[in-house]
C-alpha cells in the first residue's frame, strides 16, 4: 500500500495515497459537523464526501481511490 502522510493537525489532514492527493478538513457546515474529504489527481478533484470522524474520512477516501484504480 503506497501512502505518505504529509500534514496533520486538528483542522486539516493531507496525504498522498497511490499518487492521489487526499485533503480532509473540518466540515464548514458547523451545524452538521464532521469532516469533508476530497481526492485529487493532477489538481483535479475526482471524488469527495462527508464523514463523521477523521478516521472514517481517511477510510472513505482510500476506498474511493481504490475504486478509481479498479
Amino acid at each position: 500500500m503506497s501512502s505518505e502522510k504529509t500534514e496533520t493537525c486538528d483542522e486539516s489532514y493531507e496525504e498522498i495515497f497511490h499518487d492521489h492527493e487526499i485533503y480532509i478538513e473540518l466540515n464548514p457546515d458547523h451545524y452538521r459537523g464532521g469532516f469533508a474529504w476530497s481526492v485529487c489527481k493532477d489538481e483535479c478533484e475526482i471524488d469527495c464526501g462527508l464523514a463523521t470522524t477523521l478516521g472514517e474520512a481517511i477510510a472513505e477516501s482510500h476506498m474511493a481511490i481504490e475504486k478509481i484504480m479498479g
